[in-house]
Order: C-alpha cells, then structure tokens, then sequence
C-alpha cells in the first residue's frame, strides 16, 4: 500500500509523518545555514552509504521552508487522492486554512474511514485522477469518471466539469460475505426490499461517498466472483429464486440506515463479460 511521508525542518527542529501521523521530532543540533549546500537523498543515506530503501518511490515535492500543519494536510490529501492512499486525517480542500473545515473538508474519517479514495481535478496541483481505487488490502470497488476503466489514469481533465471537483469514498470495514439482510448479526435489510423473500441477500460492508463541486457522473465497478481480481464478491447464493433470478443491485441513500426511506435509490448494475466486474453509472448528487 502507498504511504505519504513527509520531513521537514523548521526553526532548527526535524519532523516527520506518515500518511498523517507524526513519526519523527528532535532538534538538530546543528543549525542549517541558509547560505549552504546540502545533499538531499531519496530512498539511501548519504554517498558512500550501501543502505538503500528498498520500495519504489512514486512522486517526491520539496517545498524551500517547512510547511505549516495545515499545508501539509492539504499536500497530504492531493498525493492520498492521486495514489489511492488511507490518511488518518480528514481529506482537505486547497483552500482550507484551518478555520474553515466546515467548508473545506472533502472527506471526515471519523466515520467510514477505511481504504478511501476518489477521483478529482485540481489544476493548481496538476491533479486529474480520472478513476481510482484504494491500494490498501481489502479493497474491491472502484470510480471513473471516464466511463471505462483504463489500463492507467488518463488525466483527461476535460471529462471533469470544472476545477477543484472532488469525489471521495470510503468503507465501514464490514465483510464482503452474502448475508440474510435484517437478521442477527447482519446489516439491516434495505427498505425498498422489506417485503420480498427475493431481495434479501446483501454484503454486510457499506461505503460513504462525499461529493464536492462535480457535476458529472461516474462508472461504479465491482468485481464478480468470476473476476481474477484478489478481492470480489462471493458467489451469489444458491438456489436462485424460480422465474427471478438474483441481480446486483447498488443502493444509495443518504441515511446509512438502509432501512429508512431516505430518499433511496436503487441502481441496477450490469455484468461485464469483458472485464467480469458488475457496473453501473451513476451521478451522486452534488455537495452532499
């Protein structure tokens, strides 16, 4: 899995993090001239050295002072969207200043903090992730906003409806198993299908998605239990109901009670013989 570090040193005292928790504090205890010339060494110690990291380093930003707790939440947040990275802060706007995270906050982990991702634009930052998924473990759906999922990113930035278009989402952690709906144990049962004996498989993990400022839909794919993909859905269950057979159905509503009629929809998604993922496209409302 990606992770973000970041090392600075400011005021003669070196600090560090690691997808947004501190790792690293001290002093120098010499102070850096400002006049002087200094090596700066990416994955190894200084020349001479035969100790090497031993992991690909994907991008590396230098900056000519150390940044604030705030600049760096907000770096933090574009490279965690770019990589498919998980931070254990929320995901902030560019524009956050730290007074204005009611407005700037793009996505708050304090719920549904696992494996998040997104797609978005940001040109400031040169910014243009067109699909995604999370790079952490367990992780099995994914986004574009290109209507197919490339081999790599397009960072086609024009099939994004304006700058600084983010959408992020992000999972409970709940397992990936068919499960009776409503029944001990078990997520509850969704509202639309409360009196059907056919509607009553579901898996007990479910995801939070944050749109802010974009316009525009997006394809919503999930591996079948044909993909190849490491994590998928299990098996549907068997027997198949007579004269109806099970289909996949993605449900989304703006209270994580699925019991509750809060403005639900429900999506069905098509099965692609190509790619063996279940897919739908969908346009989740706008700054919610």
């Amino acid at each position: 899995s990606p992770n973000i570090y970041k090392i600075g040193i400011g005021s003669g005292v070196l600090n560090g993090s690691q997808n947004g928790t501190s790792v690293s504090s001290g002093t120098v205890a010499t102070s850096l001239a400002s006049a002087a010339t200094y090596t700066l060494g990416l994955g190894t110690f200084p020349a001479g050295s035969s100790a090497f990291n031993n992991a690909t380093i994907a991008e590396a930003v230098s900056f000519n002072r150390d940044l604030t707790t705030v600049e760096t939440q907000i770096v933090n947040s574009i490279l965690a969207i770019k990589y498919g990275g998980t931070l254990s802060h929320n995901y902030f706007h560019p524009n956050y200043d730290g007074t204005n995270a009611a407005q700037a906050t793009l996505y708050n982990i304090s719920t549904y903090g696992n494996r998040i991702f997104g797609v978005g634009r940001d040109d400031v930052s040169c910014l243009s992730q067109n699909q995604s998924i999370s790079q952490l473990t367990g992780s099995m759906l994914k986004v574009s906003v290109d209507g197919i999922f490339n081999a790599e990113n397009s960072k086609l930035s024009l099939n994004f409806d304006s700058d600084r278009c983010f959408l992020l989402l992000g999972d409970d952690n709940g397992a990936l198993t068919w499960v009776n709906g409503g029944t001990a144990g078990n997520r509850e049962k969704p509202y639309a299908y409360s009196g059907s004996n056919c509607w009553d498989r579901r898996i007990n993990r479910q995801w939070k998605v944050t749109n802010t400022n974009m316009s525009v839909g997006v394809l919503v794919a999930i591996p079948s239990s044909s993909s190849s993909a490491a994590t998928k859905l299990g098996t549907l269950p068997t027997p198949e109901p007579s004269g109806n057979p099970y289909k996949v159905v993605m449900l989304v509503n703006k209270n994580p009670d699925f019991s509750v009629n809060a403005g639900q929809v429900e999506v069905e998604m098509d099965f692609n013989s190509t790619t063996n993922d279940f897919e739908a496209n969908y346009h989740f409302p706008k700054n919610q």
